[in-house]
C-alpha cells in the first residue's frame, strides 16, 4: 500500500494535471484585466503557452508538461466538456 501511495504521490502526471484545474478554477477569484490585458489572454497561444508554463511548474519537465498542455487542448477542443449554454 506504501509504494502505491508513494508512487501516486511522486506522479509528474497527477501533478501537472492538478495544478492545470487549480487554475482553470482560479479564475473565479476576481482579479480583474483591464480590456487591453484581456484582450491579450484571448489570443489562443497565449492562453496555450499559459496551460504549459503551469503544467511544467508542477511538473519540472518539458516533455510531460507538453503532454498535459497537449491532452488538455485536444479534450477541450474535441468535447464540450468546459462549455457553458451561455458561450453558445
Amino acid at each position: 500500500m506504501d509504494d502505491i501511495l508513494t508512487n501516486i504521490n511522486t506522479s509528474k502526471l497527477l501533478a501537472g494535471t492538478a495544478i492545470l484545474l487549480t487554475n482553470i478554477g482560479s479564475k473565479y477569484i476576481g482579479l480583474e484585466f483591464s480590456k487591453k490585458e484581456d484582450k491579450m489572454f484571448q489570443k489562443p497561444i497565449v492562453r496555450r503557452l499559459i496551460i504549459f508554463c503551469v503544467a511544467f511548474l508542477a511538473t519540472r519537465d518539458i516533455l510531460i508538461s507538453l503532454m498535459v498542455c497537449l491532452i488538455f487542448i485536444i479534450i477541450v477542443k474535441r468535447t464540450n466538456l468546459f462549455k457553458n449554454e451561455e458561450d453558445e
